[in-house]
């Protein structure tokens, strides 16, 4: 149902529709293989560089962005701004440019898919949707491949990671399938609503088994966030007892894989509760928990010394060697150039400034999701601003999602996608007038 806009794409004038085909397919491989196989930067480009040839072709009209839209470019472009300046002033390598521009290019792909749809959101919503089945069906599939251990049938010894590391892959395959999940439970007609139901059923359950094989347990509490929007989404168009049912089978999944993987660490809450009232570094275990919350009590160290502009962009490291902060020589936090969560990590580094520069357009995307969820007609759009948003907002508690190319740029794509669904805008006619008939 998601392909069926594609099938029609609305005639521009000076631009052939097989021209938008084929940007659009370049664009759904490229994210579609992001993480998976390293040939999807190519497809990525490709299409990029298609698009804006297909922007210049066309004819010049007025356009009006929607307020939201303005504000989170402003915010942007400031971030950016700070980037530089550190670029300049504490010698950052130019290699931050690239991390960065990964945002702002994702806003620009979502404009050139809007004007290319013939500035239908309808349109660019499905094409959004599109993009994400691919990347789940995609991850899913390398995480079964990866993960399992076909010989024995049983699990494999190393974690399902694609091509990149195993966090960001599984972060990047659960927010694909939650768009995909809300946007099918949105979709459920209550006269059939038992197998569109199976249907959601399945992709919910293979993408939390394929994210369990990847043996995260900071992206399953994404799910936290993605079951009361589905319930939202789903909302008088099943019956009670199918939702219920449906509710308590998504939950019992959860609750299984989250119990497996979290009794890998069975002391995790005494060093929780042991941070939470100021422990030093020797209280915590070398374990993936113990580890980050020695990271955090370091990082709330540097935020201190250097609250407003930070520490520097690249200065992880090179700070933590500073005598003060008792880190020993042998640490184990010297092989990692983050703190494995996104808040504490850009406050230390580029203080609160850039911290605020940073979040700004994230929670000027959440303000818009939820100003589209509360309208009736325009809900799943709402749903899925907040749930792409929101659930790199949980990745962000226990990692840098920013630290990762390949997150960043999904980050980046799926909100630039979404942003331009904001209320507010306006736009010139682009559309190649119909021949008169003889």
């Amino acid at each position: 149902m998601f392909l069926a806009h594609l099938s029609g794409l609305p005639r521009l004038q000076n631009v052939s529709p097989r021209a938008v085909l084929a940007c659009a397919l370049l664009f759904v491989a490229g994210m579609a293989l992001l993480g998976s196989l390293k040939i999807a930067g190519a497809f990525y480009v490709l299409s990029l560089l298609l698009g804006l040839y297909l922007l210049w072709r066309l004819p010049r009209v007025r356009i009006v962005m929607p307020p939201a839209v303005r504000l989170y470019l402003g915010f942007y472009f400031c971030f950016v701004a700070l980037v530089l300046a550190h670029i300049a002033v504490l010698s950052v390598p130019t290699s931050s440019i690239d991390q960065v521009s990964r945002i702002g290019l994702g806003l620009l792909n979502g404009f050139i898919f809007l004007v290319l749809f013939g500035f239908s959101r309808e349109r660019l919503f499905d094409f959004a949707v599109l993009v994400a089945a691919a990347h789940a069906g995609v991850a899913i599939a390398v995480a079964l491949y990866q993960g399992l251990d076909f010989s024995t049938f049983g699990l494999a010894d190393d974690r399902a990671s694609g091509v990149t590391n195993a966090i960001p892959f599984s972060e990047m395959l659960m927010t694909s399938v939650g768009l995909v999940a809300i946007a099918l439970a949105a979709r459920i007609e209550a006269h059939r609503s038992l197998p569109a139901l199976m249907l959601l059923a399945l992709v919910v359950g293979l993408g939390l088994f394929a994210v369990f094989l990847t043996g995260t347990r900071g992206t399953l509490l994404g799910f936290l966030l993605l079951f009361p929007l589905m319930m939202v989404a789903l909302a008088g168009r099943i019956a009670p007892w199918p939702a219920t049912a449906f509710a308590v089978l998504a939950l019992a999944a959860m609750l299984l894989a989250g119990n497996v993987l979290f009794q890998r660490d069975p002391g995790m809450v005494t060093m929780l509760s042991d941070f939470i009232g100021g422990a030093g570094l020797d209280a915590y275990r070398t374990d993936s928990v113990g580890i980050r919350l020695q990271m955090w009590v370091v990082a709330l160290e540097m935020i201190r010394d250097a609250p407003l502009l930070g520490q520097g962009i690249d200065s992880y490291s090179e700070v933590l060697r500073r005598p003060e902060l008792g880190v020993p020589a042998d640490s184990v936090l010297f092989q990692y150039s983050n703190v494995h969560n996104q808040y504490l990590d850009m406050a230390m580094k580029t203080g609160l400034v850039g911290a605020v520069l940073f979040f700004a357009p994230l929670v000027i995307a959440l303000v818009t999701g939820l100003r589209l969820g509360l309208d009736p007609e325009r809900r799943v759009w709402g749903l899925a601003i907040l749930w792409v948003g929101g659930s790199y907002a949980i990745y962000g508690l226990t990692q840098t999602f920013y630290g990762h190319a390949s997150t960043t740029l999904q980050y980046g794509v799926y909100l630039g996608l979404l942003m331009w669904l904001a209320p507010g805008g306006s736009y010139g006619n682009i559309l190649r007038e119909p021949e008169a008939k003889a």
